[in-house]
């Protein structure tokens, strides 16, 4: 596979980060449609549907949706710059973005069930 290729599969086609070196889960991260940054954004999408919809408070855009993720995104993309990407720095971001979905996706299914019930 060609380096561009490789480029293209990380990046576009790819769908979890197995075989993938450090700098090659970066990238998947950051801008593969499967990766930790698109599917945190898919779900800010739904937290603005429920803001906009009046059922949760707009402190929802702070404390889980898009105004959350400033650091994180910043850090994903400063992780971009390095040619060796340090594994430390790489699990931390990783644990650090599921662990802000879990807990969006907690919230959101709360609010759900309220609404069920």
């Amino acid at each position: 596979m060609t380096r561009l290729n490789r480029y293209d599969y990380v990046t576009q086609t790819a769908v979890n980060t197995a075989g993938l070196n450090n700098s090659e889960q970066v990238r998947f991260h950051a801008f593969n449609p499967n990766g930790l940054v698109a599917t945190k954004r898919e779900i800010n999408e739904r937290i603005a549907d429920l803001v906009k919809a009046g059922t949760v408070p707009s402190g929802w855009h702070v404390a889980y949706g898009t105004f959350a993720d400033h650091y994180s995104d910043n850090h994903i993309y400063s992780l971009l710059k390095y040619d060796r990407v340090p594994s430390i720095q790489l699990s931390v971001w990783i644990d650090m973005k599921t662990n802000a979905i879990a807990d969006a996706v907690n919230k959101i299914s709360s609010v759900h069930e309220e609404i069920e019930a």
